[in-house]
């Protein structure tokens, strides 16, 4: 997966302290986690993500598109999840939800 533009990941603060260094860390995150919920049997929010994160090409309308998976997930299934799977979607929903919303500067 190639991303040209910036997603804006190092610039803010989650919870006081970066949320990923770079990103290639959060893709690695994020594939990471998609693996983890996948062998943990949570198959269907596991091809909901997968298919979303590969919305993603460096405009905002795949990282919308993208976001909206996270959501349909977080609605549908993370009841089911560990508090650490529930605590990770949350951090993933929340940058790219700064990446989409945040203001350019």
């Amino acid at each position: 997966m190639s991303i040209r533009r910036e997603l804006r990941i190092i610039r803010w603060r989650l919870t006081g302290k970066y949320p990923f260094h770079s990103n290639d860390e959060f893709f690695e995150a994020v594939t990471g986690f998609v693996a983890r919920l996948e062998g943990r049997g949570h198959l269907e929010a596991a091809a909901d993500l997968r298919k979303g994160f590969g919305c993603l090409n460096g405009l905002t309308d795949g990282s919308a598109l993208f976001l909206d998976a996270i959501a349909q997930v977080q609605a549908a299934h993370a009841e089911r999840f560990t508090p650490d799977d529930q605590k990770t979607l949350e951090t993933i929903r929340t940058v790219m939800h700064r990446a989409v919303y945040s203001p350019r500067g």
